[in-house]
């Protein structure tokens, strides 16, 4: 019984193999991967395998790293043929990224976007807003080195994060009731006393390993005093937060 062979490529191209896999150039009776089908193919759309290296479509290219969502969030981008994957190499890859402007994530070091001078940390957010202004080496990120810079901090006068705290490695938090009592958010959201026990969000992907210390809402005087009770109806205090209710026990 005799075998269907591809005489055209306008047979491979009706193919789920050319579809899905590139195989759309007719070659000796089969289907193979061509480059345009590689281009054209659903590894190439979802899984960024848009280059013909070994008679398959793969991840071989500066170009198909840069259609990864890695390299638009972590400037994944240039492709490393030692490794046989996306890396961090050029300056290009990380300047543009949401966590250098943020983070000062900015330079490329061993593969990944990371702070490494003090011209990174201080274009940063967390600089401007949290005074993560200089580079620590030992421990590779942006820290804040002095007291004043922490007064001088946004995040001092809203959060209440106003007092350096090195063994948290170099991070402006609160340290009192009366840092918490000064703050915005003692106003806006009843966040009045200091809670050693509370778990800190304030610093979020920064690399700082922060987890507990920040102003707490303590009890219901602090959230019936705040904008978020006259506002929102949210009076009760209830694990550090002001809630409309508290959960049942």
């Amino acid at each position: 019984m005799g075998e269907c062979s591809a005489l055209a490529d306008t047979d491979c191209q009706r193919s789920l193999g050319c579809h899905k896999y590139g195989r759309c150039q007719a070659k000796d009776g089969r289907c193979v991967v061509n480059p345009s089908g590689c281009q054209r193919s659903l590894f190439c759309q979802q899984f960024n395998r848009c280059t013909l290296k070994d008679g398959k479509c793969q991840l071989a290219s500066d170009a198909d790293c840069q259609r990864t969502q890695q390299c638009q969030e972590l400037g994944l981008c240039s492709y490393d043929e030692r490794t046989d994957s996306c890396l961090a190499k050029k300056l290009i890859d990380c300047r543009l990224l949401k966590i250098c402007q943020e983070l000062g994530y900015c330079s490329p070091a061993k593969g990944k976007c990371l702070p490494a001078s003090d011209t990174d940390c201080r274009r940063s957010e967390m600089c401007k807003f949290a005074g993560l202004c200089t580079y620590d080496a030992a421990q590779k990120g942006c820290r804040a080195t002095n007291a004043k810079i922490c007064r001088q901090a946004p995040s001092c006068r809203y959060n209440g994060n106003c007092s350096l705290v090195d063994k948290e490695g170099g991070v402006c938090l609160p340290t009192s009731d009366r840092e918490c009592q000064r703050s915005v958010n003692c106003r806006r959201f009843g966040r009045c006393h200091y809670s050693q026990e509370l778990e800190n969000h304030d610093w979020g992907d920064s690399g700082l390993n922060v987890k507990h210390g920040g102003c707490a809402a303590a009890s219901d005087t602090d959230c019936r005093q705040a904008q978020i009770c006259r506002t929102k109806g949210k009076c009760l205090a209830h694990d550090g937060h002001c809630e409309k209710q508290r959960p049942d026990k």
